[in-house]
């Protein structure tokens, strides 16, 4: 979807379906190729440095 700068963008579709849901953007995480996994439903402390939008 980013690649293709499709609209609405993946942030507003989840918050529109979501909205109490917290999001967190990282390309490190995902299915890149140089991506890290995230085990789904398991407890998961993340700390940024990252600006806010």
């Amino acid at each position: 979807m980013e690649a293709e700068k499709c609209m609405p963008d993946m942030v507003t579709l989840v918050q529109k379906f979501a909205p109490k849901i917290p999001i967190a953007i990282t390309r490190d995480i995902g299915h890149g190729t140089d991506a890290k996994a995230v085990l789904i439903g398991r407890k998961l402390s993340i700390a940024s440095t990252a600006q806010t939008f």
